[in-house]
């Protein structure tokens, strides 16, 4: 079974931990809304139900900060009419804020050979911005001064040394919704120097997707902000988990993207020929279309393209992998997306009455995460960064 390795980086309190508490709490039952859920070890499942128990209950505190890195391994399930399926395994290293400002990129220490061994076999980076400093920084207070110039350094250059897929996860959006949209927050960090050539530098470098991704651990309507920073959990309000899960539905599909445009000119040019200059479909749909034609035909290809590029990537990707994400793609590709949530719904259960093996439930979680992420890009267009966007951002 697939492994997808995430790393989450961020400074101390930015709820790196509260936040997978929280998408722990919102998916471990498979609401019928949503084609998966996941489970973890049972040490695992109940500190993270402690975690998010101390974040509901109104008369305790917040939980601390992280101090120690820890491995969190959770397994994304399909609970089909014929059976119950493990089908990927997600495993996140949450490393301590305190951790990462003694990380650094020259350091020769044992334990920082380890750490940088892990991020080059990582499939995705998480980068935590807490979304109260983040309206500090909006509204031009020293916190949100101290975010960019100080707390986030160390995320940044370390991100710098991987290829990967990047996640900025906003938490705490709920302090932040109708006040500022995300394309405020994303011109805004676009004015740091330092963040702004991250997007540069990774676009000529790298073909891997940045992104921004607000989410909230406990919804809206549950804390009310105080004049001195502090956020109180009001009474008789229960805390509803908002769009946890996205981080973990892009993962996927964000590799694929990543897989596909690290292919030289002249296999795109090959595998482009495939695709029929009549067809009625839009410029992006054909793309999705070459894709899915270039991995289902040209696996071997493929792979040792990856092997020149990223060993490890390579070593990872099964071409069952690549087989099943290509059928994702090619569905995507037939799509006017145009659907209602109803349309999407249905296709959804119709889907899920089809899984009856694990190969099935992989290609119905794949098609699961493309509606998901289909759905937040309609609604958050402004998430993922660019070198136009960088360049705005001057």
């Amino acid at each position: 079974m697939r492994t997808y390795s995430v790393i989450a980086l961020g400074p101390s309190m930015s709820g790196k931990t509260v936040f997978l508490a929280a998408m722990h709490y919102d998916l471990f039952v498979q609401d019928p809304g949503r084609a998966f859920y996941i489970k973890t070890d049972p040490e695992n499942a109940l500190e993270l139900n402690r975690i998010y128990n101390q974040v509901a209950n109104p008369r305790d505190d917040w939980p601390q900060g992280t101090i120690r890195s820890t491995d969190w391994t959770f397994t994304a399930c399909v609970n089909s009419p014929f059976g119950n399926y493990e089908v990927l395994n997600f495993q996140y290293k949450d490393y301590s804020g305190g951790k990462l400002t003694d990380v650094t990129v020259g350091d020769d220490s044992q334990e920082t050979r380890e750490f940088f061994q892990e991020l080059s076999e990582a499939d995705a980076l998480l980068g935590i911005l807490d979304g109260s400093k983040i309206l500090a920084l909006l509204r031009g207070e020293p916190a949100g001064d101290r975010l960019l110039n100080f707390e986030l350094t160390a995320p940044l250059a370390i991100m710098q040394q991987s290829r990967k897929p990047i996640q900025f996860v906003i938490t705490k959006w709920d302090l932040l919704r109708g006040q500022y949209t995300l394309g405020e927050v994303r011109e805004r960090l676009l004015r740091n120097r330092a963040f702004r050539n991250l997007v540069e530098s990774r676009a000529r470098i790298s073909k891997a997707r940045i992104r921004l991704i607000p989410v909230s651990a406990v919804g809206f309507h549950f804390v009310e902000p105080q004049s001195d920073g502090l956020m109180v959990k009001r009474p008789g309000r229960s805390p509803k988990p908002w769009q946890v899960d996205i981080p973990l539905a892009t993962i996927i599909p964000d590799q694929l993207h990543y897989v596909f445009e690290s292919l030289d000119d002249q296999t795109k040019e090959l595998l482009e020929s495939k695709i029929d200059p009549a067809s009625a479909l839009s410029f992006t749909d054909r793309i999705r279309v070459f894709a899915a034609q270039a991995l289902r035909s040209y696996m071997p290809i493929v792979k040792r393209i990856l092997a020149g590029i990223d060993r490890n990537l390579a070593a990872r990707v099964s071409e069952d992998d690549l087989r099943q994400l290509a059928m994702m793609l090619e569905r995507r590709a037939q799509d006017k997306l145009q659907r209602t949530e109803l349309e999407q719904r249905a296709e959804r259960d119709r889907s899920l009455a089809a899984v009856d093996d694990a190969r099935s439930a992989l290609e119905h979680l794949n098609q699961s995460f493309a509606l998901c992420l289909e759905r937040f890009e309609e609604e958050f267009s402004d998430s993922v960064l660019s070198v136009e966007s960088a360049v705005q951002g001057r």
